[in-house]
């Protein structure tokens, strides 16, 4: 198992809530995440489906991307978390560009810890582009979607998706379970 790293906010001074070897951090308490090892730090605003700003229980991270197309600009989601067991081209985040999910988004915590960094996200969305854009992303939001607990599985609500707990990295923030420990 991996240990989750707590650290401070540049902007707020809340903790940001990191995994082992990822360098970007959301904060717990405002609507940002942080590359803490940067110098100076690097910022990224954060957001949730404006219908879900005050749910709690477990979330799901992703890198939205607004890509223009012939027929318009296209959200592609690129999860920033990870599942070793999905394919990349046929994981949550495939099937919610496909299905072109399109909430509004209103800026809030994360409310999860992520794996990858936006870097990272950019190289992925190569992968997941649609055919007819051309250029690079128009924007990018990393925005997080409220799931429920099934047994031993997260299910996303808009497509059902599941996706089995002991394939996520880093794992999702369950309600009533203790806080990770500071470091």
């Amino acid at each position: 198992m991996r240990s989750v790293v707590l650290r401070s906010c540049p902007a707020c001074g809340a903790r940001l809530l990191g995994a082992a070897g990822v360098s970007w951090m959301p904060c717990t308490a405002c609507a940002s995440a942080w590359d803490a090892f940067a110098e100076p730090p690097e910022r990224i605003p954060t957001f949730r489906p404006a219908s879900s700003r005050g749910v709690a229980g477990p979330r799901l991270p992703f890198y939205v991307f607004g890509v223009g197309t012939r027929a318009g600009e296209t959200r592609v989601f690129v999860p920033a978390y990870r599942a070793p067991g999905e394919r990349s081209d046929a994981d949550l985040g495939a099937r919610l560009t496909v299905e072109r999910y399109a909430a509004e988004f209103a800026e809030a915590p994360l409310g999860a810890a992520v794996a990858r960094g936006p870097r990272e996200a950019a190289a992925l969305l190569a992968s997941r582009r649609p055919k007819s854009s051309g250029g690079d992303a128009a924007w990018m939001a990393l925005v997080s979607l409220s799931c429920r607990l099934e047994r031993d599985a997260l299910v996303e609500p808009v497509t059902g998706w599941r996706l089995p707990l002991a394939e996520l990295f880093p794992g999702p923030i369950l309600a009533g379970a203790p806080p990770p420990a500071a470091s």
